[in-house]
Formats: structure tokens, C-alpha cells, sequence
């Protein structure tokens, strides 16, 4: 609200010296009020903004508009207090602008020590090439001009640059020798990369989903809804079967077999297909104690009670209608409408069931990778 916006954000509801401010808002706007209290008073509290002082009197408050809606703020008398009170704004203006400046100083000094501590993490430093920076490390001690321990990418810099100055030949000799570190380094991460595209797309594409599922036929056409449902639970079934089953072998010597040892042997090892096993898988989620329970479950709903579930049509008995009547038997209506009625039920009790579990296997989502 005019008149009180200014000297809201300033002050907050309290009294000061022979001044009670105040200072609040409703929903259209800031409210500021000044009271002039009695002589050696301490202002007596309310339920209402105002002070109970029995002489208090408001000298700043509402002079025109609707109150509550479009009302205006400023002096209702004028006196010696507006001079108290000017000096009041000028002191809460400095102590603003001083704790501003406080909170800008200590931002600062937080981003500086923070970025001085994430360049003493910055290491020139090739893991391949350890033992001859062991080398390196040695002459250079005998030198008189060891490697720094820790130091900032600055200080790094002009020791590198000085290290350079001082000792010309053994400066280029050694980074000779990691250019070449680096060249067969690459050249080996391009012949991996090269092996492992020819494994992704001749041996396991694991861009696709090979539904593995004796209930599902490859070779005929299948709705969007179920799809979505044997590709969701076959992702699971892999993560059990090979994933998992693997973690199994690389955590237990006893659960290696044969192919686990020809997977170590470089080219070999990217040309076999993953192994699937069953029991390893589920053997890892036993041994582990971190919730997944709940992945077992959806595991073995799907591979053992969902594999097992009968067919609604034959459960209802509408299989046993329909060849009655291939065969030339009499079939009521009746029959008729009670089959196809509690085949429709069970088929709504499996729909739901699938549901339930593949949103739960949604919500598991994110435990399924090691």
C-alpha cells in the first residue's frame, strides 16, 4: 500500500524507544502504523496491533482511501518523532545494506574456498604410466626439484612450466613417453570399441527385447497392451537370469564355472553370448539385505504362478461349450451366458493382477542395475 510499503520491509513489529511500529500486511498489500508511547512506558501487548497504553497515540497510519482494499498511508500529526523517526529509517537502511554486504562477503569466501578445494582434486596423472612417474618422481627428488604433493591447477602450472625451464631434456623425454602411453591407449579403446559394436549387433543386441516366454509365439501378431506387459517383465527376468546370475559368479569362486574363465580371455570373451542361469540369480538376491524382496517376488510371479495360470476360457468351462457344440451336442443358452459370463470375470481378476504387478515392478525400477 502506498505510504507503507517502503517502511514495512524495514521494520518489523516492535517497539522502538519511544515509538511502537506496526508494521504487517493483508492481502492486498503491506500496513505500517507509528504510536507515540507515554514518557518511561514500555508498550503493553494486545490481541490488536496497537499498543494498550492508555495515552498512546498513533501518529502514522491510515489517512485516506478504503480500508482493507485502496487505503493510504502517512502522518496524522506532525511532531518531534518524525525527526526520531527519519533517523530510525537511515540506521535500518545502513544495517540492511551492511548485512547485504555480509551475506555477498561470505558467499564470496564460500565459492572461493570451494573452487580452491575442487582444484587441489585437479592431478596430471596417467594411470597407465604409474611406474614411470614413479621414475620421474625419483629423479627429480635427486634433482632437488620434487613433484608437488597437492596444489592448486595455477600453482600446477607454474610448476610444470618451471620443471620445463630447469630441465629441458628430461622434461621432453618423459612426456614423449606418455604421448606414446597415450596413442596405444586410444588405439586399444578404438579395437574394444570396434569388437564390442560386432558383439552388440551379431551376438546380444541389447538395444531390443528378445521376449523369452513359451507363451508368447514370435511368430504372430500381439496388442500394444500386451507388448508393453512381456517386455516390462522380460527386462526383469534378464536382469535375474544374467545379470545378477554374473554378479553371483564375480562375488562366489565357487559358482564360476568354464565360461566364466573364457569370458576373461580378451577377443574370446566378446564373441560368447551371455549366460543364463536361474538359480545363481536368485541365489544374489538371498544373499543380499538391501529390499529385494520385492524383486524376487515380481521374479517369481512372472517365471513360476503366472507361467502356471490357466487360461480363463478354460477355467469357465467356455472351452468345453464351444467343442460340446463342435461335436453336435445340445447347449442351452443358459450354459451359454454363464461360461462367457465367468470367463469374462476371471479375465477382469487377471487384468488386474497384471496390472497391479507391473506397476509395482515400475516402482522397483530403479533397484534393477548393479
Amino acid at each position: 500500500m502506498k505510504g507503507a510499503d517502503e517502511y514495512a520491509d524495514l521494520f518489523q513489529t516492535g517497539q522502538y524507544g519511544k515509538l511502537y511500529i506496526v508494521s504487517s500486511e493483508h492481502a492486498r498489500g503491506k500496513t505500517f502504523c507509528i504510536f507515540v508511547l507515554p514518557k518511561n512506558e514500555e508498550a503493553i501487548l494486545s490481541t490488536r496491533p496497537a499498543p494498550r497504553n492508555s495515552h498512546s497515540v498513533e501518529v502514522y497510519g491510515i489517512t485516506g482511501g478504503n480500508p482493507g482494499w485502496t487505503e493510504t498511508y502517512g502522518w496524522l500529526h506532525d511532531g518531534p518523532w518524525q525527526d526520531d523517526f527519519c533517523k530510525l529509517v537511515e540506521e535500518r537502511k545502513e544495517e540492511k545494506e551492511a548485512e547485504i554486504k555480509r551475506e555477498k562477503d561470505s558467499m564470496a569466501q564460500k565459492k572461493k574456498k570451494m573452487l580452491k578445494e575442487l582444484n587441489n582434486y585437479w592431478r596430471h596423472i596417467n594411470m597407465f604410466w604409474k611406474e614411470e612417474f614413479s621414475l620421474e618422481d625419483e629423479i627429480l627428488k635427486k634433482l632437488g626439484y620434487p613433484r608437488p604433493k597437492s596444489a592448486t591447477m595455477e600453482d600446477w602450472k607454474k610448476w610444470k612450466k618451471e620443471y620445463q625451464i630447469l630441465f629441458p631434456p628430461l622434461f621432453s623425454f618423459f612426456e614423449f613417453t606418455r604421448s606414446i602411453g597415450t596413442f596405444f591407449y586410444k588405439l586399444n579403446r578404438r579395437i574394444k570399441d570396434f569388437f564390442y559394436i560386432l558383439r552388440y549387433v551379431f551376438i546380444e543386441n541389447y538395444y531390443t527385447v528378445r521376449i523369452d516366454n513359451s507363451k508368447y509365439s514370435k511368430y504372430s501378431y500381439h496388442d500394444s497392451d500386451e507388448l508393453l506387459l512381456y517386455s516390462n517383465f522380460q527386462i526383469l527376468v534378464d536382469f535375474v537370469e544374467i545379470e545378477l546370475a554374473s554378479m553371483q559368479q564375480i562375488c562366489f569362486k565357487e559358482d564360476r564355472g568354464l565360461k566364466y574363465f573364457l569370458k576373461g580371455i580378451w577377443v574370446l570373451g566378446i564373441f560368447l553370448k551371455s549366460q543364463r542361469n536361474s538359480e545363481l540369480g536368485l541365489k544374489y538376491l538371498n544373499s543380499k539385505n538391501i529390499g529385494d524382496k520385492e524383486i524376487k517376488e515380481l521374479y517369481l510371479w512372472w517365471t513360476k504362478i503366472r507361467f502356471k495360470r490357466k487360461s480363463p476360457i478354460d477355467i469357465s468351462g467356455w472351452t468345453k461349450v464351444c467343442n460340446d457344440e463342435r461335436k453336435g451336442k445340445f447347449v442351452t443358452k443358459k450354459e451359454k451366458r454363464k461360461a462367457l459370463s465367468l470367463c469374462r470375470r476371471i479375465e477382469i481378476q487377471h487384468e488386474k493382477e497384471d496390472r497391479n504387478m507391473l506397476v509395482k515392478l515400475i516402482d522397483f525400477r530403479g533397484r534393477l542395475w548393479t
